[in-house]
Parts: structure tokens; sequence; C-alpha cells
């Protein structure tokens, strides 16, 4: 009980893990938080703040039993208003209170029924009880957050940055883990997504902008070697047909000469 039960500096489950203890679930007979009626100091809540005004920290496990049997007593007494022990044991077969600890009853053979161990989890640096429901001052915390989304809310982590390592580790915890949602800023990783966003669609823009200039600048290349091939055969073309001109221009047939003689 000592390791998880407060004194004045705060436990010792949590002086010596720190955060590391967040999320620790253990059961105890008792704890400050619990949320309970109670028939001579009216609530757990107002018998924790009188403890504190006179003792100066919250009440443990071992000295809020001690009261829970004085509690006990002041019942048997006030049944009969006596104090023979007859009497007493027999104040316990009625007794039907709210204590600090929860309801009580006691059996035919006096033995304490109706009273429950509750169950306790560290939330946010000190202990909150989560079971019974009705006694709860906290919900549970299910599924606990894995070590690596813990990161995200660790003593020392600036809300108004968000590194680039933290961004994938953000969108899972925060998406699987709703207490890690609850409680780590998120505007800056969301600002931060946004600004990635932004700089990957411009960057996708122009290279959809350079991927077109290339293609045209090849279109263009492309045209100009088309022109100057073509240009190159109609050249070639022209100079073909002005030299079957001239060849033609020029040709003597046989029927153009003179006729030949024989010296004969």
């Amino acid at each position: 009980f000592k390791a998880i039960s407060f004194d004045k500096e705060g436990g010792v489950l949590l002086k010596y893990l720190g955060k590391k203890a967040e999320y620790v679930t253990s059961t105890l007979e008792y704890h400050y938080s619990l949320e309970t009626v109670d028939d001579i100091f009216g609530s757990n809540k107002h018998f924790v703040e009188l403890y504190e005004s006179i003792i100066s920290q919250k009440p443990e496990v071992w000295d809020t039993l001690l009261i829970f049997a004085g509690e006990i007593l002041q019942h048997m007494i006030q049944t009969y208003d006596s104090f023979e022990t007859e009497k007493l044991i027999s104040a316990l077969e009625f007794m039907d209170v709210n204590t600090i600890m929860g309801p009580l009853k006691f059996s035919l053979d006096n033995v304490m029924i109706d009273l429950e161990v509750i169950s306790v989890q560290s939330q946010n640096d000190q202990m909150e009880t989560i079971l019974p429901t009705r006694k709860a001052s906290s919900s549970t915390v299910i599924p606990i957050p894995t070590w690596e989304c813990r990161t995200l809310v660790e003593d020392g982590v600036d809300p108004s940055v968000c590194l680039d390592s933290q961004l994938p580790i953000w969108r899972l915890c925060t998406q699987d883990y709703l207490v890690i949602k609850s409680s780590f800023n998120s505007s800056a990783c969301e600002l931060r997504e946004e600004q990635i966003a932004a700089a990957a669609a411009t960057a996708a823009a122009n290279q959809v902008v350079n991927s077109t200039k290339n293609g045209l600048e090849w279109y263009y290349l492309l045209g100009v070697g088309l022109a100057i091939v073509t240009t190159g055969l109609v050249l070639a073309l022209v100079i073909w047909k002005r030299r079957s001109n001239l060849s033609n221009q020029f040709w003597i047939s046989d029927k153009d000469l003179p006729p030949v003689r024989d010296v004969n």
C-alpha cells in the first residue's frame, strides 16, 4: 500500500517513477479521491478537507482505516446508547450505514458485507478512483497508450512546436487513444500537416508544369527537325528537277545529227 498510497510529497510511486507511472492501476481499501456519502462527516470529500486542515496532508490508507473503525464504533454505541459489550455486538446485526469507505452492513456472523475494494489508476500525476463506478472520481483509461504515444504529453514537450518526427506518432495516437487526443495540443501538428500538404501540392503542380514544359520543348525540337528534313527534301527535289530539265534541253538524238557520208 505504501507504494501507491499518498503522502504529503505525492506518493512513492509517482515520486520515483514520475510520468512512467501514468495509467498504472492497482487496488486499495481506500483512497482520498473516493466519491462516497458519509453519515458522520457528510462525505469523503469533506472528511479529506477536515483531515488536511489538521494534518496538512492527504489521508493515507492505514490512517483512514483507524478512523473507519472509529466510525463503526460510534454507530454501535449510538444504536443502543450503551457501552455494554452484548449491546455493542448486537448493534452490528442492525447496522446499515454510510462510511467514508462506502456503504456498510454486517452479516449474522458479524462479518462486514457490501464494503468493496476499489481500483485506482494514476492519471495526470495523481491517483484516481476508477472502480466501482458509483464511487469513481474518474473514468478508466483503456486502452492504455503506448510508450511512444506518451512522448507527446511528456514534461518539457513544447505544444507550440510539432516536429516532423512527431507527425506520424500524432496521427496514430490521437486516432487510437482518446486520452492523448484530449490532452495533447494538436494545433501545431495540424498546422504542420497543412503546411506539408500545401508544399506537396505545390511540388506536384510544379512537376506537372515542368513535365509539360519539357514535353513542349521536345515537340518543338521534333518540329524543327522535321522542318529541316522537309526543307532538305524539297531542295533535293528542286535540284533534281532542274537537272532533269537541263538534260532534256541539251540532249541530241540520232535524228538531229547530219547524215554521214561514205567517203569511199
